[in-house]
């Protein structure tokens, strides 16, 4: 709408329409108290104000970030048009553009779009495209050579791909941050120097992104301290890693009421400590998961803490999932005596979903139809459609 409406001097036609346009903004805009702004910066107040829903003083802040404007000459509705069709929302947009009012200047085909195709080149599409934007709102300021490019074959120099570098972005979009590469190399060089590998100085990067930019040589000594001697894994371990994976998710605080949650159910700490020497994830698992899985296998099974602290894959199989509806089917084959196999629970647990259907359920569909329509509806929607044609 105010697209082009400079330069009105001697054309009498055009001073009207002007003076016509003005009018009707005035009366139906909430006007901006002009000693709060810039004087250039009036006319971007009134559009976000009208078109985009900022309060009189959200627009004052946002206008107010922009140093120069020096001709109404420009067509807003360009840009968020633009960045409607990239997927963002109106809340979206408004959030960005609070941020960073100056994307409103910027020209869609020549600064826009090719920053945007840097992120589509490492396959970065729709919901996941807008998320990377959202993460890091000032995004569209960064350069395009000189930054965006630089950042993004650094992380794929680092991560080794770009799928990794897109789900890193995803999890994380300061990277993108003008300090991100020298912090990062910094993280690189101080894991390989305690012993990482590259493999695993990727995945360690690709757990926690973010984690990734503030550590510090102090803080790694001491989880390595720790994982050696509280967790008791040595470093020669292939459980090492995942050793230290598992405390540096967690606060010496919440690690502690982790171990008392354990403790709560009878586990002395020699059985605690075999349990998280051969699975340290479990000390990413929250109380409640925890709880629940010793709940039924303690409690309902009968399970002992030795027999569970040998058998840490139990604490990783999806409880209502997976464990529970075996379960179920054995209970009912054991009373109707049809469990011709003796299968042990271990066993049960860890075979493909393929082979328990095969051996405990297909053989038995047509004098128990409501067990087999049971252990579907259990095991979901998209796994019961994959078991209908095995």
């Amino acid at each position: 709408m105010f697209a082009r409406i400079s330069r009105l001097e001697g054309n009498p036609t055009r001073i009207f329409c002007f003076k016509s346009l003005l009018q009707y903004y005035s009366s139906t805009s909430t006007a901006v108290p002009a000693a709060a702004l810039k004087p250039q910066n009036q006319f971007l107040a009134e559009y976000l104000i009208n078109s985009l829903g900022f309060s009189k003083q959200e627009a004052i802040s946002a206008s107010n970030k922009v140093k120069r404007l020096n001709s109404i000459e420009k067509d807003f509705d360009l840009v968020v048009d633009f960045l409607k069709k990239t997927g963002l929302n109106q809340s979206q947009i408004k959030s960005l553009v609070s941020v960073t009012p100056q994307v409103l200047l910027s020209k869609v085909d020549k600064t826009l779009k090719p920053k945007l195709q840097i992120l589509r080149d490492i396959g970065l599409s729709g919901s996941d495209l807008v998320k990377v934007v959202m993460n890091y709102r000032t995004f569209f300021l960064l350069g395009l050579d000189n930054h965006l490019k630089h950042h993004v074959n650094y992380l794929r120099t680092v991560l080794g791909s770009d799928e990794k570098v897109a789900l890193a972005l995803k999890k994380y979009g300061m990277l993108l941050d003008h300090r991100a590469p020298e912090r990062l190399a910094s993280t690189v060089s101080l894991l390989q120097k305690v012993g990482f590998s590259d493999e695993n100085v990727v995945r360690f990067i690709m757990r926690n992104p973010k984690r990734s930019l503030v550590i510090k040589p102090g803080w790694i000594e001491d989880i390595l301290h720790r994982v050696e001697n509280e967790l008791g894994i040595p470093r020669e371990s292939r459980m090492f890693f995942y050793g230290i994976e598992a405390l540096a998710s967690v606060s010496k605080s919440t690690l502690e009421m982790k171990l008392d949650n354990l403790r709560s159910f009878g586990w002395p700490d020699e059985e605690i400590f075999q349990l998280i020497r051969k699975l340290p994830f479990i000390l990413n698992l929250s109380v409640g998961k925890v709880g629940a899985a010793l709940d039924f296998y303690m409690k309902e099974l009968g399970c002992t803490p030795d027999y569970l602290a040998s058998r840490p894959v139990f604490f990783s199989f999806d409880l209502e999932r997976r464990v529970k509806p075996r379960v179920r089917v054995l209970e009912t084959l054991n009373k109707k005596k049809l469990n011709t196999k003796n299968t042990g629970l271990d066993r049960v647990l860890g075979m493909p979903e393929s082979k328990f259907v095969n051996n405990f359920l297909l053989p038995h569909k047509d004098i128990l139809p409501n067990m087999y329509e049971q252990y579907l509806k259990s095991v979901g929607q998209q796994k019961a459609k994959e078991l209908w044609y095995v």
